[in-house]
């Protein structure tokens, strides 16, 4: 299938703004204009095009479960409010195999992580494209030989280990307490640190502790965190040290982006007294997983079209788009060329 996207508007780097143009999709791939004839086209006017957003971590199936018993059924719900809310790819805390099994059969790219091994190895044998696992290491509820057990597999199998160090001063505390270390030198004496870590909610991150992490990549929920009183993220002291960030959706009161994404920047602004230490562009980034924020030949067509006529104003740059935009805006969900939501 042929698709051109008429007039989109898409992020310039060189004018710092979205400009109008055609985007060409052939067979799921961005391809150039040249000699492309299309079979469908699509009028983009007044529609923004970015990248699809990424959850780092997030339990919306936990919830979901509560009200809704069948696997299939929570998995196809959880699918449909990450879609609607413009995800491809997820990362979901799930402890249940028939759920897992039945996220194997949607369409949106899973992790699936838990602290279960058996488990992880009972949904690699499903051999299903759009899943993969990491694992989760708790510190405190897991005996030093089970976090042992877990490193190892995670790095033997090249998985991502899910932690949560610094989600409250009291955790930080009840681990210090423990292993009488600091949460990131007990993570590093466990190894830890010698693959992929994710850091998942760091209220209580200090610069030191940031300087100790490394390639650590953090997980953050500034807005789930601001209504639950756990507190603010250090977000500039991230920023200033370039760590690789991505959004936590704790449930579906965390799911639109836009809120997230404005929630990191009041928090990052009011907590550093800086307007310009943490940007528009920065969260997108953040948001999306990709600092490129332009469709590019020969790679996949997974996207976003945001609607850029509001009533308050028209959207002409990224600070307007985060700013002004809610999941209420997205028009269409696009992955690998499948429309995957359509308002």
């Amino acid at each position: 299938m042929n698709i051109r996207l008429k007039n989109v508007k898409v992020y310039s780097t060189r004018q710092n703004k979205f400009e109008k143009r055609d985007v060409c999709i052939n067979n799921g791939v961005f391809v150039g204009e040249n000699n492309f004839n299309a079979d469908e086209v699509w009028d983009c006017e007044n529609e923004i095009l970015i990248p699809n957003f990424v959850s780092n971590f997030g339990e919306v199936a936990k919830e979901i479960a509560k009200e809704v018993f069948d696997p299939k059924e929570i998995a196809r719900r959880v699918t449909q409010r990450y879609f609607e809310n413009g995800y491809s790819k997820i990362v979901e805390e799930i402890n249940d195999f028939e759920l897992a099994k039945a996220f194997g059969e949607c369409w949106i790219e899973t992790q699936i992580v838990s602290g279960d091994l058996k488990l992880l190895e009972k949904i690699k044998r499903l051999n299903k494209r759009n899943l993969t696992v990491g694992v989760v290491v708790d510190l405190i509820l897991d005996s030093p030989d089970e976090i042992d057990e877990k490193v190892m597999y995670a790095h033997k199998n090249g998985h991502t280990i899910y932690t949560n160090l610094y989600e409250s001063l009291m955790r930080a505390g009840e681990i210090s307490t423990q292993y009488s270390k600091s949460p990131i030198e007990v993570a590093r004496d466990f190894g830890m640190l010698d693959g992929k870590l994710v850091s998942t909610n760091n209220v209580c991150l200090d610069k030191e502790d940031i300087v100790q992490m490394g390639d650590v990549s953090l997980c953050v929920a500034p807005k789930a965190n601001m209504f639950s009183a756990l507190g603010f993220e250090p977000l500039g002291l991230v920023k200033n040290y370039e760590k690789d960030v991505g959004f936590w959706t704790p449930n579906e009161f965390g799911l639109d982006m836009f809120e997230n994404m404005r929630a990191a920047l009041c928090v990052c602004r009011a907590s550093m007294n800086d307007e310009e230490l943490l940007s528009e562009k920065d969260v997108l980034c953040w948001a999306t997983g990709v600092c490129g924020l332009c469709p590019e030949n020969n790679k996949i067509a997974s996207f976003l079209l945001i609607n850029s006529k509001k009533s308050q104003k028209n959207i002409e740059n990224i600070v307007d788009l985060v700013k002004f935009s809610t999941s209420a805006d997205i028009k269409k969900n696009v992955v690998a060329g499948k429309v995957v939501y359509k308002k």
